[in-house]
């Protein structure tokens, strides 16, 4: 059960995380790109 819960959080954090660093990299390629 334990072990699930890790699993679970593991995949949410690295949802998350991905989503914000896929969010700042279009930002900033944007940005590069108006230029």
């Amino acid at each position: 059960m334990f072990i699930d819960d890790v699993i679970t959080m593991g995949i949410g954090a690295l949802a998350s995380i991905s989503l914000f660093v896929a969010v700042v990299g279009f930002i900033v390629w944007k940005d590069m790109h108006k230029r």
